[in-house]
């Protein structure tokens, strides 16, 4: 499947911030929403409500970090991508090196 980039001066959708756009938006929330479900779930355990708190803040900042495209118009996510379909691409040859005649 072929991409093709848009350049850095040309915006197709509006942003909230420069590289942050609706879409990106809703993934942090998803994101936030789980990982919130998960943390109040062992917040019922441990009853730890700075732990609570602090896993909420950090993972919607990360999200929004690795969500946010940068002036190539790619985040880390699509980086990430896009080295896993590289490496899928490569092939690889085994060697088995012998004894040499002379």
């Amino acid at each position: 499947m072929a991409h093709l980039y848009i350049p850095e001066s040309v915006k197709t959708r509006s942003e909230i911030f420069n590289g942050f756009g609706f879409m990106q938006l809703m993934q942090t929330v998803a994101i936030t929403a789980v990982v919130g479900m998960i943390s109040f779930l062992i917040y019922l355990i441990h009853q730890n409500l700075p732990i609570l708190i602090t896993s909420i803040l950090i993972t919607c900042a990360a999200s929004v970090t690795i969500l946010t495209k940068d002036a190539t118009n790619q985040s880390v996510v699509d980086y990430a991508k896009n080295m896993i379909a590289f490496s899928k691409t490569q092939k690889k040859y085994s060697y088995v090196s012998r004894k040499e005649l002379f």
